[in-house]
Formats: C-alpha cells, structure tokens, sequence
C-alpha cells in the first residue's frame, strides 16, 4: 500500500468516526433536551392547574361571599321597611310587631357587620369602600335601633315619634346609599361570573 492509500484510509476512517461521535453527541443532546423540554412543561402544566384550581375556587368563594352581603342588605333593608311600615299605619300600631321588627334590623345589621369584617379580604376596593361607606351608616343606625330596642318593654304613642324618626331616617339614608352599594356588588358578582353588563 501506498502512504496516499494510508493517508486516504486514515483520512476517511477519521472523517466517519468524526461523524459518527457527532451525530452520537447530537442525538443525546437532542434527547437531553427534549426530556427538559418535556419535564419544564409537565412543570407548568402542573402550576397552571395548581393556579387555575386555587383561582376557581377564589372566585367562588368571592361570588359566596358577594351573594351573602347581598342578601343581608336586602333583609336588612326590609325589615326596616316594614318597621316603618308598621309605624306608619295610623290605625293600629302593633309594638309587639314593631318590636320584633326591632329585634330583626339590630340582628341582620350585626351579622352583616360581622360577615362583612370577616370576609373584606376577598372583595375589590371599590365594593368595600361602598360598603364601608353605607356600614357607617348603618352602624349609627343600628346604635340607635339599639337604644329604641332599650325602650322595646315601653313601647307605646307616646315614644313612637321618636322610634318613627330613627327608623325614618335610617329607611332615607338607605334609599340614597343602598343603590349604589347594591349596583356595585351586582357588578363584581357579573364580573366574577364573566357576565359583564
């Protein structure tokens, strides 16, 4: 054999080994990557779930939320109707049925002051401020339920001007203050369902 003949077995022989390592380390690259590839997006598909799940139930523990507050104004907001109602009935006053209006209104505002204290963390802004702003009127107005539930045992005409005019005045309050708490939280609940008005 010739030194070209070596020269030329060598330089192929080099040249197919030099190939054949390349295209070894560029599959296992390739799967080393792939396997990265597909354990990250395993990952974050994971996370997602995780994410989605966590959300999901946020919002519906916001909707929950948002549906009780609703409510309790609503109840709230009733029963101080038919107290005034009541009083208002210029032939029979029953102020045993006042009374228990009384009781209703001074119950309904404090498990809505305490429902709402406990659970603000789950609203927006804008739906707790609303509700701040009409919770400080009910708070004085409840204060002053309170003090008339003080004289619920002595009911009669002669203090019903004076429970007529803190049930009045709290029934105005809430007729200007209400609406707009209410039209707020229908919004967010909307919202939270992707029903967007």
């Amino acid at each position: 054999m010739s030194y070209w003949q070596e020269l030329g077995k060598f330089l192929i022989s080099t040249s197919v080994f030099g190939g054949l390592i390349i295209w070894l380390l560029k599959t296992y690259f390739e799967n080393q990557l792939k396997n990265d590839i597909e354990k990250h997006k395993a990952e974050l598909e994971l996370f997602n779930y995780k994410q989605k799940t966590q959300f999901t139930k946020l919002h519906e523990e916001t909707a929950e939320t948002i549906k009780k507050i609703y409510a309790l104004l609503a109840r709230y907001s009733s029963s101080i109707n038919t107290a005034v109602g009541l009083l208002e009935n210029p032939y029979d006053i029953d102020f045993q049925q006042i009374g228990n209006q009384l009781d209703e209104i001074l119950k309904t505002g404090i498990e809505l002051q305490n429902f709402y204290e406990e659970n603000k963390i789950l609203l927006k802004d804008e739906v707790c401020k609303k509700i701040e702003q009409v919770d400080a009127i009910l708070f004085g107005s409840t204060k002053k339920v309170m003090i008339s539930q003080a004289l619920r045992n002595n009911l009669n005409d002669k203090n019903k001007p004076q429970l007529l005019e803190t049930l009045t005045e709290l029934k105005r309050l809430l007729q200007i203050d209400l609406p707009p708490l209410k039209e707020e939280l229908e919004k967010e609940f909307r919202s939270i369902l992707g029903v967007i008005s």
